[in-house]
């Protein structure tokens, strides 16, 4: 995920405009492949977050709950840069950084679960 990450972040300025919604684009896709990381490594894993959990455990509750940030996410990014143009930049960029961090959570869940060994 940091490589792809990598990646993006060195292409993008030299395809894109500042004001280019390909960074919106780019950053959304990155925020959704890092949260659907983390819902595939939780899966029926323990969970601490109660507003995630059934019954302690990470299943349908918690994954509808994920799913539905991460949409909600994508939409207000999308509305932000409809809205203010010159924010399109610092959006994508905060969306891969949430991207990122999702996706070290997943390889966190990998690295720590006997169940992945």
């Amino acid at each position: 995920m940091r490589t792809l990450i990598l990646l993006l972040a060195l292409s993008l300025p030299a395809l894109a405009a500042d004001d280019s919604l390909l960074w919106v684009h780019a950053g959304v896709a990155v925020q959704i492949g890092g949260n659907f990381a983390d819902i595939a490594t939780s899966w029926q894993q323990p969970e601490a977050t109660r507003w995630l959990a059934t019954n302690g455990r990470f299943e349908r509750n918690g994954v509808t709950a994920k799913l539905g940030l991460s949409a909600g996410i994508a939409l207000a990014s999308y509305a932000i840069a409809w809205k203010w143009p010159k924010t399109r930049k610092w959006v994508g960029l905060l969306n891969m950084v949430e991207g990122g961090t999702w996706g070290a959570v997943a390889a966190s869940n990998y690295i720590r679960n006997p169940y992945f060994r």
